[in-house]
Formats: structure tokens, sequence, C-alpha cells
């Protein structure tokens, strides 16, 4: 985790931010909103894999 928090791919707080304030100033905001890096391809590997296949990917990106 140190290694990945000392890098320069997370996404800027702006970024973040304004993913956060968008369903404010919409008239229908969406269900859900993937912001950040990696965002869509974690949700669609999500979509993609059983639970505990993901579960497994997921982990062994953590470790």
């Amino acid at each position: 985790m140190a290694k990945l928090y000392s890098g320069t791919q997370l996404s800027d707080p702006s970024v973040i931010a304004q993913t956060v304030a968008n369903p404010v100033t919409v008239a229908k905001p969406r269900t859900r909103y993937a912001a950040g890096y990696m965002a869509k391809p974690i949700l669609f590997l999500r979509w993609l894999l059983p639970d505990r296949l993901f579960d497994r990917v997921i982990g062994s990106m953590a470790a």
C-alpha cells in the first residue's frame, strides 16, 4: 500500500470532488459514478468475474 500511495497513479482530489458534486447539480443523477484510478476496469472485472475470483484478484492487488 505504501508503494501505491507514494506513486503518481492516484487520482487528483479535484477529480473525485467533481464526481461527488455532479449528482447534486443534475436533474436525474445516475445510481453510481465511477471515478478515480482503475475504477472502471475494476467495475468491469466485478461484473465479469464470480465473487470468489474477484475477491482473490482484488486481494492480490492489495498484497
